[in-house]
């Protein structure tokens, strides 16, 4: 039996699924690969669109984006930007007619 929360959601500790995945289950991934030949087939497939003449431009570029992405593997992803600069910052707020200066 499984425990949840007030709000529905399992307690720490309890899973809903606690047998986990059946023994010699592939995923998804997996079973791509095994039915495209280590995906070459779905690749191949990329490229004859790539050089056909069919496809707009837009459409071209995702395809390369495809491609790329999956032989150079895709760009590394940053959450957030830190700026650090020795000097003191002065921000300016101003709100209908009233100035006021606050420094760092």
């Amino acid at each position: 039996m499984t425990i949840r929360n007030k709000n529905g959601r399992f307690v720490k500790g309890a899973s809903g699924n606690p047998s986990g995945r059946p023994a010699g289950s592939k995923g998804i991934s997996n079973y791509i690969k095994d039915r495209t030949n280590n995906l070459e087939e779905l690749v191949d497939e990329l490229l004859r669109m790539y050089k056909s003449n069919r496809l707009t431009v837009a459409n071209k570029i995702k395809v390369i984006e495809m491609l790329f992405d999956r032989s150079i593997g895709k760009p590394n992803q940053t959450s957030a930007v830190s700026i650090s600069t020795p000097e003191a910052i002065t921000y300016k707020l101003i709100k209908d007619d009233d100035e006021r200066d606050i420094s760092n």
